[in-house]
């Protein structure tokens, strides 16, 4: 993320190796996770915290809906007939449990209440 990639300037080469290599790693995972499934296509990792499934859900629909309007080319290889799309979020620490329950962007009660009364 952005904040790690600045962090690393204040480090020492040695630390400066791993913290780049850790913040950068996102970005080939959607290419990694492809190759081993060995799917074809065009793969896309979208992080914008919150609304990351949604936004992928969004992405991958106008993907195939753009696809579609292009049937009309010679190569069949330009046409998307089935996207996978997928939302995951990891919060392995307290920290983030932390610095999100300070402005209320968590539920006391563990759950999500999304177009509920009690939201």
């Amino acid at each position: 993320d952005d904040w790690s990639f600045t962090q690393q300037f204040t480090l020492g080469w040695e630390d400066q190796f791993r913290m780049g290599h850790r913040s950068r790693i996102w970005a080939s995972l959607a290419g990694r996770l492809a190759y081993v499934l060995g799917l074809k296509g065009p793969q896309a990792l979208i992080d914008t915290a919150c609304s990351s499934a949604l936004v992928a859900y969004g992405v991958g629909h106008s993907m195939l809906r753009d696809s579609e309007s292009d049937q009309s080319r010679a190569s069949i290889d330009n046409y998307l007939s089935e996207a996978i799309m997928c939302g995951v979020n990891l919060m392995p620490g307290p920290g983030n449990f932390i610095n999100l329950s300070g402005p209320h962007m968590l539920s006391g009660h563990g759950r999500c209440f999304t177009f509920d009364h009690s939201a």
